[in-house]
């Protein structure tokens, strides 16, 4: 949920959400991969203490990205 310059985000499963604030640092939710038996699976939306809720203020931006994504532009040889 964003309302003007907050955020309330849940973060449930593989990837992360990504904060960008108004003073350019950035904040993620916790990077999870894979935690079920095969690649379909739901058990992180299953099971409540694997759900995230965090709140950010003064933020700019959010995405939401996979970890194979956030690994290509963190580690990214343009940002270098």
């Amino acid at each position: 949920i964003i309302s003007e310059d907050k955020a309330m985000c849940l973060h449930a499963g593989d990837g992360l959400i990504v904060v960008v604030k108004k003073d350019n640092t950035v904040v993620t939710s916790s990077l999870k991969g894979h935690t079920g038996s095969e690649p379909g699976s739901v058990v992180p939306f299953a099971a409540i203490n694997n759900w995230e809720f965090t709140t950010h203020d003064e933020v700019a931006s959010v995405a939401v990205m996979s970890d194979g994504v956030y690994h290509e532009i963190v580690y990214s040889p343009l940002l270098s």
